[in-house]
């Protein structure tokens, strides 16, 4: 009772937004931990340094915040027709910046563009490139002081965002076969692709063993215990389909699975290890990684300040 008090009593994390929960934070010790509560439908964003950026499904609202300080603020958000494709630190300036598209801007004007938080001017325009297009649907990696996305369209290149000369340009890519959709994610200071076969049965996960010479190597190929899992979780149908998100650390990769209301934790042996009974809740396992910081930044205080007398762009 005391604790059901203490939590009725708590703060929260998001001035305005109240009781419903619908952002969870995934750890290996198989529990879920409040991190945001927001009292409209939302989608995240992004991720970047401990911080993530959630929008409303209005569109109106852009909040920003780190779970492990509590910080938060809500942001100004980008004029309509823009999409949020990226966030990302600038090491020149120390700002964080948002990499946005614009397909029904005014010809000449199509294309990318940055926008510090917070910043009260518009989106700076920084050129076109061929099949910037397929950004708004996927989700980037950040390492080495670059974006890097996995482009399924074409599926011949990795798409590369120099977040210091904000320019772009491509990598190798290893020939991922089937009909799935990888994901690409940061693992290890490297870059990761996973992906299954059409049976949803084997997940193989490439590595990128040389950053330098684009040379990708098959580290992981994980069989799903799928007889296990039918059995222990009550579905004896022949359609087997899934949620998968892959968590890396220490060298190593863990499977985190969504499958009817469980969050199940598969090793690289291809071992059940964990499962946690989310009950009815729509639980959703995003693509985005969120690595705990400690770090108070400077721009909180400005950002509430900011947004304390000036309105959102609607």
């Amino acid at each position: 009772m005391a604790e059901e008090a203490a939590a009725e009593g708590a703060t929260p994390l998001l001035e305005g937004l109240l009781d419903e929960i619908v952002l969870w934070e995934i750890l290996r010790a198989a529990q879920l931990h409040t991190v945001a509560r927001h009292d409209e439908p939302f989608f995240l964003e992004a991720s970047c340094d401990g911080l993530l950026l959630s929008r409303s499904y209005s569109g109106c609202r852009l909040a920003l915040y780190n779970p492990a300080t509590r910080e938060h603020a809500s942001l100004r958000c980008p004029p309509w027709g823009f999409n949020i494709v990226g966030m990302y630190p600038h090491p020149p300036t120390g700002e964080y910046r948002l990499l946005l598209t614009n397909f029904s801007a005014p010809e000449g004007q199509t294309g990318c563009y940055v926008l510090p938080l917070g910043s009260d001017q518009p989106p700076r325009y920084i050129g076109w490139l061929e099949m910037v297009k397929v950004l708004c649907i996927e989700i980037s990696a950040l390492i080495r002081d670059s974006l890097h996305w996995f482009l399924l369209e074409h599926r011949k290149h990795v798409l590369v965002f120099d977040t210091t000369a904000e320019s772009f340009r491509h990598m190798r890519a290893p020939l991922v076969l089937g009909d799935s959709d990888p994901g690409l994610f940061a693992m290890d200071g490297t870059l990761g692709i996973d992906c299954h076969n059409d049976a949803m049965e084997i997940i193989t996960i490439w590595v990128l063993q040389d950053y330098e010479s684009e040379v990708w190597d098959i580290k992981y190929r994980i069989k799903l215990p799928v007889g296990e899992i039918r059995k222990k979780f009550g579905d004896y149908g022949e359609s087997w389909g899934l949620g998968v998100g892959v968590v890396s650390g220490d060298g190593d990769v863990l499977l985190l699975l969504n499958f009817r209301g469980w969050l199940l934790q598969i090793d690289s042996d291809g071992k059940l290890i964990e499962s946690s009974n989310c009950g009815h809740r729509d639980l959703r396992i995003y693509e985005y990684r969120l690595k705990q910081s400690l770090v108070q930044h400077a721009f909180f205080p400005a950002l509430k300040s900011y947004a304390s007398s000036a309105s959102l762009l609607i």
